[in-house]
């Protein structure tokens, strides 16, 4: 497996150079790759022992324990690393993963915002905030319908927020199956069936 090779290679130069900070992330980041995330772990927390003045430890210890899904760690590590570089856009699209999996979806948004507005996001920033707003809408909406607000939870029920950023993404990830069949069924919701049964065909 490939990234069995490259952890030996990583681990055969860290054992002349056991002190090396970029030896030690790249063999977390390789770890993570492979679902090794204490053996990450333990790199990275000896990564940030010997330079705990460096951020790429530190992000990756909050990527490595967001993956693991230690929501509350990630968000810990990924928020030190903001404090002191707020345009690592690296921690920003994890935190808003974070945020996003423990069910904060207005700091979710706010930082995917970030990200699209300096020009830095890539087609998964646009679903992720597509499925944010599809949630936070969503949610609200049944809050509404309880209380039997239902004007309110008609306009909250209207996912063209979510519609746009599905767009975005599919003209990143051109002809991206699994994106296109989440738009089809989104123009469903919206009663758009003739649109469904295009990205369907």
């Amino acid at each position: 497996m490939y990234e069995d090779l490259v952890v030996k290679y990583y681990t055969q130069y860290f054992d002349d150079f056991s002190s090396s900070y970029s030896t030690l992330c790249n063999r977390a980041e390789t770890f993570g790759k492979s679902k090794r995330y204490e053996e990450a772990l333990n790199d990275l927390n000896y990564a940030i022992a010997v330079k705990p003045h460096k951020l790429t430890a530190w992000c990756l210890r909050g990527i490595i324990n967001g993956l693991n899904k230690f929501y509350m760690e990630a968000l810990e590590d990924l928020n030190n690393t903001l404090y002191r570089d707020i345009n690592n856009f690296l921690a920003l699209k994890w935190r808003a993963l974070c945020y996003y999996e423990i069910r904060l979806y207005n700091p979710s948004l706010w930082d995917l915002n970030l990200i699209i507005n300096s020009g830095c996001a890539d087609a998964l920033t646009y679903l992720n905030r597509a499925d944010v707003f599809w949630f936070k809408n969503g949610n609200k909406a049944f809050a509404y319908g309880i209380c039997g607000e239902f004007q309110d939870t008609i306009n909250d029920l209207n996912k063209n927020d979510s519609l746009k950023n599905f767009n975005l993404a599919i003209k990143t990830l051109l002809d991206n199956v699994a994106t296109i069949s989440n738009r089809a069924k989104l123009y469903c919701k919206l009663c758009q069936y003739n649109l469904a049964l295009k990205d369907t065909q």
